[in-house]
This record gives C-alpha cells, structure tokens and sequence, in this order.
C-alpha cells in the first residue's frame, strides 16, 4: 500500500507542478503568513498559472522555510491559584516567553501541600492542547505557530483516613513487627496520672511483677486487653478496605463520546445492552454517560481487535462551513444512526475514475453520479460545503464523475461512526478516489478509520484527505495522521503554508488553495 501511494505521488507531482498546481510539502510546512481569501481560491489559482509557469525554476519552498525558521511566537503563562508554574531554568518572575513553532516548552510545576496539577494546557486560536508529564516530573508540548496561553487548574489531593491507618497496622503485624510496644499502645495503656502503665515491663520481660493492689491489678488486666485487640481485628476484616481503595484508583478516564466502536468475531465479548449497530464485524455501543464508556473502551482494547472512540468530526473549515458545537454530545437513536442507515450500497457504474465525495452532501440541483446519506433522510447539502467542494473538483475537471456521501449534518458536523459508515458505503460502491475535506482531533490515529482506510486502500483506492486548518502539526488529527491517506496542506501562488493551514511530517502535499479543504478537493480533481 506505501508503494501504491508513492506512485501515486509521483505521479501527482509531475502532473501538478507542470500545471503549476501543487508543490510538494517542504521542511514541516513553517513558512510566512500568506492568507488567501476562501471565497476567491478558484480565481486566484486560475491567476497563478501563467505567473507560475514563468517563475518554474525559483526554488521559493527553501526560502520560505529560512525565513519561517527565524519566526517565534509567544508563551504566557496565566496566574492560577494552588501553585506555581513557571519556564523550566528560568526564574519564577518569568511569565512569558518567545519560542519557534516546533520547539518543546518545558515547565515546572510546583503545587501547594495538598493539592496536585488537574489540567495544564496551552490555548491558541480556539485549540486545546495538553501538556504531557515526563519522566523528570517536568511538563512538556512542542509550540505551536501561534501565540498561546498556559492555563493550569490544581485539584486537591485525597486525604488519608482511619482506615488506611488501621490498615498499616495489619500489615505491620502481617510482617512480623511487634505491637506490644509502646507506640502501639499508648493512647489506651496511660494511667490516671498521665505516666506509662506497665506494658514496657511485659514485653521485655517473661513474667511481669505483681501488682500491689487491686487497682493496679485492674489497670494491668486493661493494659492486655488493649494490647490483644489488634491482634483479633484482622481476623474479624482482613484487609477489605485498602482493597476497595485501589479498585477505586484503577477507573478509567471517561471517555470522549458516550459511544465507542468495537471490532470483534466474538460476540459474547459484547455488551449487548449497548450495541446500537453493527456493520460486518464492527459494532457500535452507546452507553449512558462517558465515564461507563471509558471503562468499556479500556476493556475492549485489551479483548477486541480494536476499540476507538467515537470522536466528533466537522468540516475542515470549521468556523466557516462548520458551525455546530464540536464539545456537544451527539446522541443516536433509532432514527439517527450511520449504522443503520448506511445500509448495504451497490457498484455505482462510472465511465470515468468515480470521486466519493464524504462531506455535507450536494444539493438536488447539481449534476452527480447520485446522492447517499448515512444519516437518516437527510441527503442533500444544507451547509455548502459539500457544494463548494464539488465546485473545486469540477473547477479542475469539469467532466468528474462525482458520487455524494453524506456524513456531516447541516451544521458541518459529525462522527468517527458516520464517517466510517461512508467510506465502507464508498468501498462497496467501488469508487477510484474518496474525497476527505474534514478532519477531528486526535492525538494517535483513530483505529477505527485507520483500518477502514487500510480497507479502502488494499482495494485500490486512493484517499485523498485534508491536513486540516488549525496552524498546528497534521499528526494531531485524523485522517491526516493516518500513512494511507494523501494529506493536503494550503499554500498561496509563492508556495508559502497558509498561516491557518495544518503541517508536519503527515503532509505530502502542498496545494495552491483557500484551505486544507479546497486543497484536498482540487487534488481529487487533478486525479480524475
């Protein structure tokens, strides 16, 4: 499959850069601030052609990269209450610092007793982004190509209670400690004056003296009894509580969605309460709260062939196609389930290369090989950017042959599920190339789309994806964090990454494009 792209790629790069269309990705893509109107990217391409066929032999790509490699960008750190966190060999007082796009940020994180760090992340145009604890107990992230924000939130820690202490006390003794000594048992073995009782002398010694009168003898009679009482306890509640305290520590992180998607052979591994779906081998189960499905996610990774959360994707134009809430929870039922509505689809028959375009659908009214839906009967565009991605295939192509798989609503939004639904609903219909102008964040590649994507690709087909429009590394979000997929990032004419125009080592290409969108949508045109 790695050769298979490969060739694809040359092939692509021959074909772009005589058309002066595409350039290949440079050095991560850190390159100067060029924004490119999304309205106008069609225009400007059109523009570029003779500019660039005259300027063919400019090496533009490793001047771009000199000039981005001198660029940095400022690390505040916000004040927070519970402790300190500062610059990592710098002082305190320090609370903002300049880094390169790339370079690791290393803070040091100093609570105060009793409480330790909950939440430490750098915000930045509307991202999240954690950082990760290393081993030398320092926090760490590479710095994005843009300004950001450290936020930090402190939680306090358990406290100790009885029962852990009464806990120790059995162990001691399981040990082999002696609890006849005097810590043991001085709070109980103190006599009216305050001094010791005699129980020093009965644990050094074989026969203890005789007590002068019948007030001694009493208190001696308590001082054993004292000293007999957590010898017998064990016996009456052999270390449950500690027992309960460590399954406690053993939950699993809640997970992101409530829903999760699980590939198995063996039924009886599933929880058939939760199952929702299925398609093949792979089941959909939703459960009532997130931290129910992080126990079942954790469970079936370690049993199922794979397990995967079924994250929130949109449109890789998010802020302008994509205007739904990506925090929201997406709750399926019976009338809204890709796994159920995707159904079984049939070879589409095309003259040309078929183009499965997974987006917001295409509207009645355009010209397409057929329109789908895997979500319920809502088949057709009610956001544009199914629309405007047709346009861009058909601006480079006016002949592609184009099938319409809806998988993101009319607010731009979907799931890893519907996702998944459309590229095996594309797979059975024996498209040439899928089309993926969209994207979700996600730190490791998402298992479930990884494998349907391997899928597509051991068929022949050729999955072209956006790099995404965030200014950060590809590598974070899905697909373009899976080899298998043509990554697509946005460049102007001078072949300089838009600023808003994911990166990285992912990236295979750069596009003359508005977006990550538009540049995955005008490859798939220059493919067919």
């Amino acid at each position: 499959m790695k050769k298979m792209k490969q060739k694809v790629l040359a092939v692509l790069l021959s074909a772009a850069c005589a058309a002066s269309l595409a350039v290949p990705a440079f050095a991560d893509g850190e390159v100067q601030d060029a924004p490119v109107s999304e309205t106008e990217h069609t225009e400007e391409a059109q523009e570029a052609e003779p500019q660039a066929a005259e300027t063919e032999s400019e090496e533009v790509p490793e001047a771009a990269d000199s000039e981005d490699e001198n660029e940095a960008y400022t690390l505040a750190i916000q004040e927070t209450e519970h402790g300190k966190v500062f610059f990592y060999e710098e002082p305190e007082e320090v609370m903002e610092k300049s880094f390169k796009a790339g370079e690791i940020v290393t803070l040091v994180i100093l609570p105060e007793e009793g409480f330790v760090p909950k939440r430490v992340v750098a915000v930045y145009d509307s991202v999240t982004e954690a950082f990760e604890l290393n081993e030398d107990g320092l926090w760490e992230m590479a710095m994005p190509s843009s300004d950001a924000v450290v936020e930090t939130d402190f939680e306090e820690m358990p406290a100790i209670t009885d029962e852990s202490d009464e806990a120790a006390v059995v162990l001691e003794e399981a040990t082999g400690e002696d609890l006849t000594q005097s810590e043991e048992v001085d709070p109980a073995s103190e006599t009216e004056d305050g001094e010791p009782a005699q129980e020093e002398e009965v644990s050094d010694t074989d026969e203890p003296e005789e007590p002068e009168n019948e007030d001694e003898q009493s208190e001696t009679e308590e001082v054993s009894e004292t000293v007999e009482d957590p010898a017998e306890e064990p016996e009456e509640n052999p270390i449950e509580e500690p027992e309960e305290e460590i399954l406690e520590t053993k939950t699993a992180e809640p997970a992101a969605s409530i829903r999760i998607l699980v590939k198995t052979d063996d039924q009886a591994l599933l929880d058939d309460g939760a199952v929702i779906g299925a398609m093949n081998d792979v089941y959909l189960l939703q459960y009532g709260t997130k931290e129910e499905a992080g126990d079942a996610l954790e469970m079936y990774e370690e049993k199922a062939e794979f397990a995967a959360e079924d994250l929130i994707v949109c449109a890789a134009d998010y802020g302008e196609f994509a205007t739904g809430d990506p925090d929201t929870e997406i709750v399926m039922t019976e009338n809204a389930n890709p796994f159920v509505d995707a159904g079984t689809a049939a070879p589409v028959a095309a003259s040309r290369p078929l183009i499965a375009l997974i987006d917001t659908g295409v509207s009645g009214t355009r010209e397409v090989s057929g329109w789908y839906t895997v979500l319920g009967e809502d088949i057709y565009d009610g956001n544009g950017h199914g629309d405007a991605m047709l346009d861009t295939i058909r601006g480079f192509d006016p002949k592609a042959e184009v099938v319409s798989i809806k998988a993101l609503d009319n607010t731009g939004m979907g799931t890893v599920s519907s996702l998944y639904a459309a590229i095996r609903m594309a797979i059975d219909m024996q498209v040439s190339v899928i089309n993926l102008s969209l994207s979700a964040y996600s730190m490791e590649e998402n298992e479930a789309i990884a494998s349907i994507i391997r899928e597509a690709a051991a068929n022949g087909i050729i999955v072209v994806g956006a790099a995404g429009n965030n200014g950060a590394d590809a590598g974070s979000y899905i697909p373009a964090n899976i080899p298998e997929v043509i990554v697509t990032a946005a460049c102007n004419k001078n072949g300089e990454r838009l600023p808003s125009s994911n990166y990285g080592g992912t990236v295979d290409l750069f596009v003359l494009a508005g977006s990550s969108s538009y540049a995955a949508a005008t490859l798939s045109g220059i493919i067919s």
